[in-house]
C-alpha cells in the first residue's frame, strides 16, 4: 500500500499554502462580479424577475463573505478591517 505523498520542503508547503489561498480568492473574486452584475442588472431593469435574478445569485454566492470574515476574526491583522 502506497503512502500519502506529503510536501517534502518548506518551499514545497508554501507553494501548497499558497495555491490553496489564491484559489480561494479567486472564487471569491468570481463571485462577487457575479453578484456585480446581477445587481447592475436589477438597477438597469427594476423587475420582479430581476430582483429574483440577484436574490438567486445573492443566496448562492453569500458564503465567501462569510468566509472571509471567519478569517478576519481568527487572524486579526492590525489596520484590516473586515
Amino acid at each position: 500500500m502506497a503512502l500519502p505523498a506529503f510536501a517534502a520542503t518548506k518551499s514545497e508547503v508554501l507553494y501548497t499554502y499558497t495555491n490553496i489561498a489564491a484559489a480561494g480568492y479567486e472564487d471569491s473574486a468570481a463571485s462577487a462580479r457575479a453578484l456585480q452584475d446581477a445587481v447592475q442588472a436589477l438597477t438597469n431593469d427594476p423587475s420582479p424577475e430581476a430582483l429574483q435574478a440577484a436574490k438567486e445569485v445573492w443566496l448562492k454566492h453569500r458564503h465567501f463573505r462569510g468566509m472571509l470574515v471567519k478569517e478576519c476574526v481568527a487572524v486579526p491583522r492590525p489596520g484590516i478591517t473586515c
